[in-house]
C-alpha cells in the first residue's frame, strides 16, 4: 500500500509527508517540548493518538540566548520528523490493510516512540 495523504493525527488537516511536516511544525508545537538542565538541552514529542512520549537529548551545549537564535527551529523540525515517523509507523500503517511487497515486509518504515 502506498499512503499517498496522511491526516494530521490533532486535527482534521491531510496532505502529503511535507505539508504534514510543514502543518504540524507550525500550528501544533505544542507537541514537542525543548528543555534546558543548564546548558544541556533536550527535546520531547508526545503522540497525541496513543500518548507515548520520546526525549531525545541534544548533544550540543549552548547557553540560552544563542539556542533560541540559531538552533529552536531546527530542533522543532527534527522532533516533528520523529513523531510523523512514529505516526505512520505505528497508526496509519497499523490501521491499512498493508501491501507486503515482493520481500514480505511493509512498504513503510515506522518509528517506536
Amino acid at each position: 500500500m502506498r499512503i499517498e495523504t496522511i491526516k494530521c493525527p490533532s486535527c482534521d488537516f491531510v496532505g502529503y509527508f511535507e505539508e504534514l511536516h510543514s502543518h504540524m511544525a507550525e500550528d501544533h508545537r505544542d507537541l514537542v517540548s525543548v528543555t534546558a538542565d543548564g546548558n544541556h538541552w533536550a527535546y520531547e514529542v508526545c503522540c497525541p493518538t496513543c500518548g507515548e512520549s520520546y526525549r531525545q537529548p541534544i548533544r550540543l551545549n549552548f547557553n540560552e540566548a544563542e539556542f533560541s537564535q540559531v538552533y529552536h527551529e531546527e530542533i522543532i523540525a527534527v522532533a516533528t520528523n520523529v513523531l510523523i515517523g512514529h505516526y505512520i509507523g505505528e497508526h496509519v500503517l497499523d490501521a491499512a490493510e498493508v501491501d507486503t511487497g515482493k520481500d514480505g515486509g511493509p512498504n513503510g518504515v515506522g518509528q517506536r516512540l
